[in-house]
């Protein structure tokens, strides 16, 4: 993190960014992977919880960095006091965590298995969601200031609403599942997420705007930690011995971190050809496509 922080030249930036993003993700499908042992050894969903956290941390995060920035603190003790936070609490939260024998799924040597499809699928679901978020977090602002003209304020409003229901939905989603079942949220995820985008889309001012995303970030705020939950609880269930739950959430998150990469870049070559407001309706589409993938999240 705090060579992230240094940046002497772009050269160095770029490849501090590859090793802390290698780190991070690594250490994000560890996460997850303990995650899916601690809901099956509790026989208790918790995962939603956890994302819950994640996205709070966002939020907090970039108020935190802001305003660092706005006192003129360099990004590179920003960066070293993040640092020594997250190793500091780290530390302290070791002995909370399973043993490392609970953790670990011993897999049969022989020949490699090929990933069922279930896997696949399952990773189709977390990239269209993916897609979503991505959309939401890097051109809703564009979007805003340059086809409906907002003022700077209210153009940031659609991502921080955004991100305040993505913290509210997945604080309540693990609740939720267990009451109404993980495979009809995702449904009405998928439904509200995907139809309210397009909603918003379609009226098209800075109001609508903001509308369809405090709607998109309730319909997908629970469709990664219901993904990453079936694929651990599935790869234990049903393919013990053959494929770990670690290797099930890695492939999962792996696709679905794909769209991260891929989603912006795509709209905006799209926006090029036929406007910013009709190249979203792509991720809006695909919001709404989850509520087709629902049946799979019944597993969980």
């Amino acid at each position: 993190m705090p060579l992230v922080g240094l940046q002497p030249n772009l050269a160095f930036f770029c490849l501090a960014l590859f090793a802390f993003g290698f780190a991070q993700v690594t250490q994000d499908v560890a996460m997850n992977a303990h995650a899916v042992t601690v809901e099956d050894l509790a026989k208790k969903r918790y995962m939603g919880g956890f994302h819950a956290m994640w996205s709070l941390g966002a939020l907090l995060g970039g108020a935190f960095g802001g305003a660092l920035a706005q006192f003129k603190v360099s990004t590179f003790v920003q960066s070293l006091a993040m640092a020594v936070i997250v190793l500091t609490v780290s530390y302290l939260l070791r002995p909370l965590w399973l043993s490392a024998d609970t953790d670990k799924h011993e897999v049969e040597k022989g020949k490699r298995v090929k990933k069922p499809g279930v896997f696949w699928a399952l990773g189709a679901i977390g990239l269209f969601a993916s897609f979503g978020e991505g959309a939401a977090s890097d051109w809703g602002g564009v979007l805003a200031r340059n086809t409906y003209h907002a003022a700077p304020f209210l153009a940031a409003l659609p991502y921080i609403v955004f991100l305040s229901t993505m913290v509210i939905g997945r604080f309540s989603g693990d609740y939720l599942a267990d009451r109404f079942g993980a495979a009809r949220i995702l449904l009405f995820g998928g439904v509200i997420g995907g139809g309210g985008f397009i909603g918003g889309l379609l009226i098209g001012n800075i109001y609508s705007l903001i509308g369809a995303w405090f709607l998109l970030g309730l319909g997908v705020s629970t469709v990664i930690p219901l993904v990453y939950s079936a694929a651990g609880s599935i790869a234990i269930k049903r393919f013990s011995g053959t494929i770990a739950p670690s290797s099930a959430v890695a492939m999962v998150s792996g696709i679905s971190y794909s769209a991260l990469i891929a989603g912006p870049p795509f709209v905006g070559f799209l926006a090029d050809h036929i406007t910013l407001r009709w190249a979203l309706m792509v991720p809006a589409v695909l919001v709404l496509s989850l509520a087709l993938g629902s049946r799979l999240a019944s597993e969980v």
